[in-house]
């Protein structure tokens, strides 16, 4: 985790970021809990920023490998 959010930067509920990544509730809790991503927290809801969004799904994108033999 490091920069934190921009003035100005869309957050996203839990869910809504679940839905956006295709990656489950319980584990965008998980990172939250384990601070693995950025988050602001605002009267007790927590929201996760575009920004911690785009670089999660940026970090974990790997290209699909091509079957040996094809």
């Amino acid at each position: 985790m490091e920069g934190g959010v921009k003035v100005g930067e869309p957050l996203y509920s839990l869910r809504e970021a679940a839905e956006l990544t295709h990656v489950s509730l319980s584990t965008w809790r998980g990172w939250v809990l384990r601070r693995k991503v950025d988050f602001v927290k605002l009267g007790g809801r927590v929201l996760i920023p575009q920004g911690s969004i785009t670089k999660m799904l940026a970090d974990g994108y790997s290209p699909a490998r091509c079957p040996a033999g094809i």
